[in-house]
């Protein structure tokens, strides 16, 4: 094991003990959990277990109330295949304009990716 390796493993550790020891649903003190959020995906093969990964963390924090709203996974995608889905196919933009979820996880490959935008856009006019 190299020298950069290791220190990126330390790193990444530090990180996450950083964030258990901050973690709210951790501390004897801690105020209840805050409500779940909404979420929407749209992804590579990468990023497919996002979804389950923030059910399991929610689950885990006692967090009740998340929701998976929808997902859209495109192996090797960019976020503007997403974005030009067929309508009659498309889970993201009409759960984004009917104000169904608080969270939308992208997984770029390339940037700029206009897929981005599109959506950042989407959801900002219809708030």
């Amino acid at each position: 094991m190299n020298l950069l390796h290791r220190s990126r493993d330390f790193v990444f550790a530090v990180c996450l003990l950083a964030v258990e020891a901050s973690s709210p649903s951790l501390r004897a003190d801690a105020p209840l959990p805050p409500k779940g959020l909404r979420v929407l995906t749209a992804g590579h093969s990468f990023h497919i277990r996002m979804p389950g990964n923030l059910i399991e963390m929610a689950k885990n924090a006692k967090i009740e109330g998340h929701q998976q709203v929808a997902m859209s996974s495109i192996g090797g995608s960019q976020v503007i295949q997403h974005w030009n889905v067929p309508d009659d196919k498309q889970k993201l933009k009409p759960a984004l304009i009917a104000s169904q979820a608080d969270v939308l996880t992208l997984s770029p490959i390339h940037l700029p990716d206009e897929g981005i935008g599109n959506f950042v856009k989407l959801a900002v006019l219809v708030r």
